[in-house]
């Protein structure tokens, strides 16, 4: 099997330009693959990247990944140096080649690298800023959510769906004056505080159906001078990554 073409695209989207690329094969069979640069302005450097990169692999095996991968690493002047750019163009074909193996083979990708380790894996809902399935499809497209009601109707969809945990990051609100005293130089909006309120409410509400929900980006802050938010402070609250995520006590019965 050998490819014969690479092709790229550049989407636009409510993130960004999301970059996916289109190995094809003389067997007929073309996998997919995505440069995840679609937000933070770098999507058409990934894209200008896929496209130098997809001229380097045309008759190639799609089956020699390890091949492909030092090809594109070590005979390209950058491909060395590394950086989010070149390795995302990298992984792109890469993914897309692992994706021919799989159809070509007729079996899943995860049978090629090890196999299972877990049966079942919990799952969280991400992203509800930009909505939920109700409100995606009502609109058709993602939506940028502002409105506290909003959060709350969003994540009460997803908890119907049977996630019990959410992963939102709000900081998109506008901002106004801050309406809490925070214990660093980070200034929340009220519009975040609000948010962040309605889904500590939420919380109880649903009779603890909504188990936890994670923020995202937030410095370790703790807000203070509100009951109605006092148990989000470092001492009960699970640090990663510049996040926090928040576990609500048992419901009161």
């Amino acid at each position: 099997m050998k490819i014969t073409s690479v092709e790229c695209y550049l989407a636009d989207g409510g993130l960004g330009g999301f970059v996916t690329v289109k190995v094809n094969t003389d067997e007929g069979i073309s996998g997919f693959g995505e440069a995840g640069l679609a937000y933070g302005k770098c999507s058409e450097a990934a894209f200008g990247q896929c496209q130098d990169f997809a001229k380097m692999v045309i008759g190639m095996d799609p089956f020699n990944t390890e091949e492909i991968w030092e090809h594109l690493h070590r005979h390209t002047f950058w491909g060395m140096g590394g950086g989010v750019v070149v390795t995302s163009a990298m992984a792109a074909i890469d993914t897309a080649c692992w994706d021919i193996k799989g159809k070509a083979l007729n079996v899943p990708v995860y049978k090629l690298i090890g196999g299972k380790t877990n049966k079942k894996l919990r799952a969280y809902a991400s992203q509800l800023q930009f909505g939920w399935r109700t409100l995606i499809e009502k609109n058709d497209a993602l939506t940028l959510l502002y409105d506290p009601q909003d959060y709350y109707d969003v994540v009460k969809d997803a908890v119907a769906e049977g996630y019990d945990a959410v992963k939102i990051d709000p900081v998109f609100a506008p901002l106004e004056d801050a309406g809490f005293e925070v214990r660093s130089k980070m200034t929340i909006p009220n519009s975040f505080s609000k948010v962040l309120i309605t889904l500590l409410k939420l919380g109880w509400a649903t009779n603890n159906s909504l188990a936890a929900f994670e923020m995202e980006p937030c410095r370790s802050t703790a807000i203070t001078n509100s009951k109605s938010v006092r148990f989000i402070t470092p001492s009960n609250a699970f640090y990663k990554h510049n996040t926090f995520r928040t576990f609500f006590p048992p419901a009161a019965t």
